[in-house]
């Protein structure tokens, strides 16, 4: 999968219509739009199930999860419109910060507080609303939280992105790459994914914010990972936090 970002100015053009002594003015916007596209050699469950992870965002209505404006099957490679996010993912984002930040050890680019927190609420009330439609995300990180112009986050597109962050993912089976620094000990040893287990992960998010996008577990080795995790051994207090928390 491979995303591709378009840029388009912002383009307003006024057609004015004079029909029975009235004027219809028609304001048609070209918008900033993600496409994303399935890669051309997919098989035909991941062609299918990129469909169906589109159909599905396309019915979410919260103002903290990424807009799905439309999906384009007719020809190959199938492909999913979405709403453009300025910053980029969560991920990029603060590591962008933290290293302009390492260049000048200027503290003002990185992100307040106050930043810090509302970006926490609003990946909580994302999750809330899919919570409350009984919808379990199973892969909530940074990579997938974008982040807008005026530095909203939104939970993103649902495993659309997993190919952008190869090395994230532990591979249980050529089938089944597993997020496995972000899930819950019930879910490596069973496979359970509640929303306990959603609530394990935003605790990992939470992490990675103060930690400035950092990899959870940097520098371990996944079979020593998933030992750690199953055994609940805590990750480690970021190296740069602010005192409030």
């Amino acid at each position: 999968m491979i995303e591709i970002i378009i840029l388009i100015r912002l383009i307003r053009i006024r057609l004015v219509v004079k029909f029975l002594d009235k004027i219809f003015s028609l304001i048609i916007k070209i918008f900033l739009v993600a496409i994303k596209q399935l890669r051309e050699n997919s098989g035909l469950i991941d062609r299918e199930k990129f469909i169906k992870e589109a159909k599905f965002m396309k019915t979410f209505q919260s103002n903290f999860l990424v807009k799905l404006i439309g999906i384009c099957t007719i020809d190959e490679p199938i492909l999913v419109v979405m709403e453009f996010m300025e910053n980029s993912d969560l991920k990029q984002f603060l590591r962008k910060r933290y290293n302009d930040y390492m260049k000048c050890r200027d503290e003002n680019l990185l992100p307040s507080f106050e930043n810090i927190v509302r970006m926490s609420i609003e990946i909580a009330d994302g999750m809330y609303y899919l919570h409350s439609r009984k919808i379990i995300h199973r892969d909530l990180a940074s990579r997938n939280c974008m982040v807008n112009s005026d530095l909203t986050v939104k939970i993103g597109d649902f495993g659309l992105t997993r190919d952008l962050y190869e090395r994230d993912y532990y591979r249980l089976s050529e089938e089944m790459p597993l997020p496995l620094r972000w899930m819950a000990p019930e879910s490596i040893r069973k496979m359970i994914f509640t929303q306990a287990t959603d609530i394990w992960s935003y605790g990992i998010v939470l992490w990675e914010i103060m930690s400035f996008g950092e990899q959870p577990y940097r520098g371990k080795p996944d079979f020593e990972v998933k030992k750690m995790i199953t055994n609940y051994q805590c990750l480690q207090r970021p190296f740069y936090y602010f005192e409030p928390l």
